[in-house]
């Protein structure tokens, strides 16, 4: 064999290898450089806060494209996002929404809501999380000063990750001041 042979046979072997490699439309890096390696989109996943100070819903959203530069917060503040009724809301009608490891959790129905009980709960580990929403999908007041505040006589809203029912977007609230997660979805 020639060099020629050779320097081709390595690009096509180079070429192989780079294309064997998992789709990057699931797993795009965030501002950081971190990444949500969802299998499948749309994904949910989640992210650490301090408190309910998120800097708003615009803060949230960047908070989850530190891991996924597509993601917005399942998150809302009555004003900026609301689920019922609609407003920037973050799930499509009548789409499938998955675990990051690919695991489907539920399909939406024609409003962009799900129904409950779901397949699988938004969360695999049993984690509290900021929602800001009652169990009928509508924005709850209890939203940490539509998340700028963490004053201890404001409280936040919030679900829970080990559920299918409808605690998964509602289970009590929450003082602003306390750590909590938040839940991502990613497009």
């Amino acid at each position: 064999m020639n060099k020629k042979n050779i320097a081709l046979m390595c690009s096509v072997f180079i070429l192989l290898v780079g294309c064997g490699k998992k789709d990057s439309s699931s797993s795009t890096p965030g501002p950081s450089g971190i990444v949500a390696d969802c299998v499948k989109l749309p994904c949910f996943y989640s992210v650490e806060t301090e408190n309910g100070n998120l800097g708003g819903i615009s803060g949230a959203d960047a908070l989850c494209q530190t891991k996924h530069s597509t993601a917005k917060a399942f998150l809302v503040d009555g004003v900026k996002r609301s689920a019922d009724p609609q407003k920037d809301w973050v799930l499509d009608p009548n789409t499938s929404y998955y675990h990051v490891d690919g695991t489907l959790i539920g399909t939406t129905n024609e409003d962009g809501l799900f129904a409950f009980p779901l397949s699988e709960s938004l969360l695999k580990e049993e984690e509290w999380y900021w929602t800001g929403m009652l169990y009928t999908w509508e924005s709850n007041t209890d939203n940490c000063l539509k998340w700028t505040s963490t004053t201890p006589a404001e409280s936040g809203s919030g679900g829970t990750g080990d559920v299918t029912s409808p605690g998964a977007i509602w289970v009590g609230k929450k003082a602003c001041g306390v750590p909590n997660k938040l839940l991502c979805v990613a497009h």
